[in-house]
């Protein structure tokens, strides 16, 4: 969709995301990913400090706007608060392996190799039994789209106490 505005600083599209991603709005995100994409840049940080919640549809638009990043040679950024909702859902996920989150727009805009930032990982390690079954529900719930994976989005996870997966 043209005239779909975003800010560019140093070279990167920053797009900002809604408090609240989901069926609804995540056409507007695709579409203002889609956008930055057809402008040529490679690399894009979605700005989601305000975002509170993402539903499937939401984990998906950025799924594949990370697979066509990382084809132009570049790569999805997230600024997402450390200890948030969304940064629990990717970890719950294994989007955060990924797809690398940054816990401000500065990090995430810096030069050199991006650094996962620390979150709630210790969720991962010492689930209670209410949130195991969470987990389980979320794992069954939050899959890529009929006839895809989540393959290819090209980022090693290596989580405390757990060495390469």
């Amino acid at each position: 969709m043209p005239g779909i505005r975003y800010p560019v600083i140093n070279g990167v599209a920053v797009v900002s995301a809604s408090p609240k991603i989901n069926v609804k709005t995540a056409e507007q995100l695709r579409m203002a990913l889609l956008e930055a994409d057809r402008h040529r840049h490679a690399t894009v940080v979605v700005d989601m400090s305000r975002t509170r919640s993402c539903d499937l549809a939401g984990l998906n638009v950025l799924a594949e706007a990370h697979r066509r990043a990382l084809a132009e040679g570049g790569g999805l950024r997230l600024v997402i608060p450390v200890d948030g909702a969304v940064a629990r859902l990717l970890l719950l996920t294994g989007l955060d392996c990924f797809i690398p989150s940054f816990g401000s727009l500065e990090g995430a805009l810096s030069s050199g190799r991006p650094r996962p930032t620390p979150g709630p990982r210790s969720l991962a390690r010492q689930p209670s039994s209410a949130l195991a079954g969470t987990i389980t529900v979320l794992m069954a719930l939050v899959s890529p789209p009929l006839g895809r994976s989540w393959t290819g989005l090209a980022r090693p996870c290596v989580r405390p106490d757990s060495g390469p997966s």
